[in-house]
Order: structure tokens, then sequence, then C-alpha cells
């Protein structure tokens, strides 16, 4: 007798079992955004470029650069005032927008720019419960003066040690090297530069300048009527695709913009001509903007400001310079000498590949007359180096991508995306600051002697930096030949509060920074349009009564961030500034409707 199978049916769920499901998840959510991982959403620009806050984002039709600037428009009843725009307050009908393209200077007019939001970034919340925070990480935190405000800022000063912002860089030394009766810290000992790791080097490059760029009008092949490109070559037998650059060139065939040919045999140099304005003389019928030079100094694109509020311009040396170099394909690469040079702090720093394959980082004081020869000198000091010297380097007919930086007294020389060379150098902040201005401190501390301000923020005590390329061998091209440049830490003085008219912490030796257990320092990526540990006004009432009960010092609150005030470790954008999303015809222009999915990234 066949049995019947038997069926098993599953339990029906209750509404009280997915309530209670329901409630779990939220629970867990909660917990997870607590204690595990937050969003926010950075609200202002002192990250900039690295991180945006609200801003706008417009791309050159001359250059096809995109670049961003804070939100910000004309008054049209007052065309000198600015007004800052509102996300909230968005009619569709604002003013015109002014801009400059930072690339290549030209006057750009926009209507109906969109404004987006920050962007919104993940937090590591509570992690530095579990280890020491990193020097340079990004994090999140409480604003001593103003618990209720969270601020992102870069970490840049730890606890045990002494803090000094140096000619744009960060040095430190540890409270055990500090004695009591220096009158000058920066001229103690044991101070050292703090490096930027390689991954938070590259995520903070900003460009100055790429050949590849140049701006275009009227058809392929025409550069914008009245622009000099910075590139210059020296001497005869250059052929730029610039007819202000080479009066008597012909222009290249291929009708190819931004690209250098030498065609001699003698030694030669390619050199970035900072009195090259950015463009021609543009009038918006306000009167005529005088152009600006192209001096290799700390500007922010996101910082175009009103006038009234232009910001200080310090000439920064951190610079990362970059071509692609080719040889002629029946060129004989062992004749060849390839030398990026940038000279800066009264010193010359090199990267020189010869014979084809040979590799050199070299560094030598600045010669008073230098020339045309350069290329072939030998009075160079070589830098250790860690390149095994038998890879071919240079290759007829290929072209080759050559990166050379100097950043934080270290040299890198990258090929092909490849770092086939580093070395250190090493300088204390009194040889620093003598270098980079021609004076020591003693003579710095005269000058300010009797008088208010920080002395080292004035952006004319520094020596202005130039670069160049020397070549030797024969005929040879580079195109995109760019400049990048590192952040820049920039000195200040108090205007406000009871520290009116002092030096800015850790930016003079007068207001050096000791930092104790569980104090920390940090720093805007935007310095000049950054609120951070240099300038923090006095804790506020709690905060205060909190430095009490952790033993600090009095005289060492302003611009300090104890640990407690640490929220944590920001690490992850998960949904970029956006543009507005087309419809039909038309946009909407809701902020951030549509991210920008291709600069989700991980926060270096």
């Amino acid at each position: 007798m066949a049995h019947a199978a038997t069926r098993s049916h599953p339990p029906k769920e209750s509404i009280k079992d997915t309530l209670i499901a329901i409630l779990i998840a939220f629970v867990v959510a909660f917990v997870f955004r607590g204690f595990v991982i937050e969003a926010f959403i950075i609200p202002t620009g002192s990250m900039a470029p690295t991180l945006l806050g609200a801003h706008m984002r417009v791309t050159s039709p001359q250059t096809g650069a995109t670049f961003t600037v804070g939100p910000w428009y004309e008054d049209p009843v007052t065309p000198e005032t600015r007004i800052p725009r509102s996300i909230q307050g968005r009619t569709g009908s604002e003013p015109p927008v002014d801009l400059t393209d930072p690339v290549s200077g030209e006057d750009l007019r926009r209507t109906d720019v969109p404004l987006l939001a920050g962007d919104r970034i993940l937090v590591l919340k509570y992690l530095y419960a579990l280890r020491d925070p990193t020097r340079y990480d990004v994090v999140v935190f409480k604003n001593p003066t103003n618990p209720n405000e969270n601020y992102i800022k870069r970490l840049i000063g730890l606890p045990g040690e002494q803090l000094a912002i140096v000619d744009g860089d960060v040095f430190t030394r540890p409270l055990s090297a500090v004695k009591p009766d220096e009158v000058n810290p920066w001229m103690g000992d044991g101070w050292s530069i703090a490096r930027k790791p390689v991954r938070a080097e590259k995520a903070v490059w900003q460009p100055i300048f790429d050949s590849a760029m140049a701006p275009l009008e009227g058809g392929p092949g025409k550069l914008v009527s009245g622009f000099r490109m910075p590139w210059r070559g020296d001497g005869p037998n250059w052929s730029v695709s610039d007819p202000a650059a080479a009066p008597t060139a012909d222009r290249p065939a291929d009708g190819q913009i931004g690209v250098f040919r030498y065609s001699g045999t003698q030694p030669t140099q390619l050199y970035w001509d900072s009195a090259a304005p950015f463009t021609r003389e543009i009038t918006f019928g306000r009167g005529v903007r005088q152009a600006t030079d192209r001096s290799l100094v700390d500007r922010y694109a996101y910082n175009q400001s009103p006038p009234g509020r232009e910001f200080r311009h310090y000439p920064i040396a951190d610079l990362r310079v970059r071509a692609a170099v080719i040889l002629p394909e029946s060129a004989d690469p062992s004749n060849y000498i390839i030398r990026p040079v940038i000279t800066a702090r009264g010193h010359q720093f090199a990267a020189e590949i010869s014979g084809g394959h040979v590799a050199r980082l070299l560094m030598r004081k600045a010669p008073t007359a230098p020339s045309s020869a350069d290329a072939t000198e030998s009075s160079w000091d070589e830098l250790a180096s860690d390149l095994a010297n038998t890879q071919t380097i240079l290759t007829p007919g290929k072209p080759v991508a050559i990166e050379f930086w100097h950043v934080d007294q270290s040299l890198r020389l990258i090929i092909n995306g490849r770092q086939v060379a580093q070395a250190n150098y090493n300088w204390s902040p009194a040889e620093r600051i003598n270098f980079a201005t021609g004076r020591t401190l003693n003579e710095l501390a005269e000058l300010q002697s009797g008088t208010s301000g920080n002395i080292l923020a004035d952006p004319d005590l520094y020596r202005k930096p130039s670069v160049k390329w020397d070549l030797a061998g024969g005929p040879v091209t580079l195109t995109h030949v760019a400049i990048d440049r590192d952040l820049h830490y920039q000195p200040a003085t108090y205007n406000s509060g009871p520290r009116v008219g002092l030096p800015a912490n850790a930016t003079s030796p007068a207001s050096v920074v000791t930092l104790r257990d569980d104090q920390f320092f940090v720093a805007g990526d935007n310095s000049p349009n950054s609120v951070d540990s240099r300038l923090l006004g006095p804790p506020a009432p709690w905060v205060s009564e909190l430095m009490d009960r952790r033993m600090m010092n009095a005289d060492n609150r302003q611009g300090i961030i104890p640990r407690d005030l640490l929220i944590g470790k920001a690490f992850f954008v998960y949904f970029p500034a956006g543009g507005p999303v087309p419809v039909l015809d038309r946009a909407i222009n809701f902020p951030n409707l549509m991210p920008d999915f291709g600069r989700m990234r991980f926060i270096q």
C-alpha cells in the first residue's frame, strides 16, 4: 500500500515577528552609527580641494580644466560685493558668476551655475580608542571654541612633541630634546621634518599648469588671442606651438598645442617664465582686470574672492615637475642628459637621467650666474639613492613619463609611474628659514623686535623658486610639461581675541606649540582659508574644565585639540558632490541629486 508523501510547510510569520525583526534592524543600525561608522557632510572649503564643502564647479571651454570655487555670486547692485550663495536660498535666477580659469587665467562669465553641497564622508568612530592617531590622518572633532560644531582637518601634531610650521612644512622634536633655558626654540636640537606618506602626497598635489591644457578658441590648434605659454625655450632651434613664445618658429604641422620641440645639438633649457601673464586683459564692463603673473605660489582656485578679501600668496618650493620626453627614433640615448631642476631656498635640486639608463638625484648651492650649459656641468653633489643603474630609461621614438618631486625635504624620481630613485636632505627649522629667506633667525628676531604681528607672515620675505629642464645631447620633444604644488601651511597673525597681534600658533619661534599627553594639533588643506589650530580662539568653558581635569597647562590651551574631542578618522567619500540632473531640455539644480560616482574614494 503506497503512502502519501507528507508535505511540510514553513511556519507563518506573524506581524509581531516582523515588527521584532524591524526593531532589531533599527537597533543594530543605531548602534553601528553611534559606535562604529557615522556619515558626515563637509560644510565648508577649509579642506578644499581635497574635500569639498558647498561649492560651484565649472569647466573651462578653452582649456577643458574643471575646477571648483567657493559658493558666492556678484551683487547686481554693488558689483564689488560678492554675496555667499546658500542651498536653501536659491531662487534659480542668481546674477552671473565671474570666474578665472586657474590654468589659463581666462576670465569666464557663467549664468545659473549649479550650487553643489559638500562631499559626504564616512568616519570611523572610536577608532582612536583602539589605536593612537597617525600624523596626516584626516580627522573629525568637536571645535574646542564651540563644541556644538564638528570640524574636519588634517592632524599634523601629536602628543609628546614640540611643533613648528616653517616655510609651509611641519617640523617636530620630542619633548626630551627641549631645554628650559632656550631663548629661541627653533634654534634648539632634535628637530626633524615630518614628511607626508607617499599616498597622502599623491592625494594633495594641486596643479599649477599643464601645457596640454593651453587655452584654445576658434578651432583645433588655435590659441586664445594674447595667451603666452609660460614654458619658454632658451635660445634658437626651439619650435613651440605658441607663436607668442617663439615668434619666428613655424607652428607644427600636426597643429598640436603645448608641444615643445628642440632641433639643435647644443645644450639648452626649457624654463618656466614667471613673468608670463595669465592671458590678455579682459573687461566685463567694470574696468580692466590686470593680468596676473605666474609666480610659483600657493594660489587656490577655490578661494577666488572679491576685492578687499584677497588672500596672501606665499612662494612655494615643494613642487612636482613632470613631462613626457621623446627622443628621435634615430637618436643614441647614451648621448643625452635630461635634467629637471628646481631652484629654491638658495639651492638647486635635480633629477638627472644620462646615458639612457643612469639616474641620479642631485643638490647644490644655487649658482650665481646659471647658463644654458648647465646640462653638462658636473658641480653637483649626488644624494644617496636606491637606484640600480641597469634598466633602460630612454627609448628612442617612445614617450617616457618623467616626474621629479621636491617635497618635505625629499627628492623622488618617477619614470613611467615607477619610482626609481629617492633621497632625503635634512635641515633644521633655523637652517630652513635661513635658506628660504636669506636671513638668520637672529636677524629676523631683530626685525621683529618692538613690533606686533608675525614677521614670518610676510610673503615678500621668502625667495621665489624657479623651474627648468636642462637638456643636452641633441634634438628632443617634450609634451604635457606640467607643474604641481604641495600643501603649504601658511604663517599668520591673530587679528582678534586675547592674542590679537601675536603670531599664530606654531608659525613663529615666539609661538612654538608643546603637545603633551592626549593633545593634538590640526590644520586645513586650504590653509589660507581655514580656521584651525593655528588661529583657534580660547576653549569653551566646559572644554576648559575638561582641560583642568586633564592637568593641561593653562598657557597651552588655545588651538589644542584634546583627545576627548576627537570623533574619529574620515576614511571614505561615499557620496561626492555631484551635478544637476538633466530632464528633457533643462536641468534640475537640486544639490547633489546626482552624485559624481567617479569621485568616490578613500581619503588619504
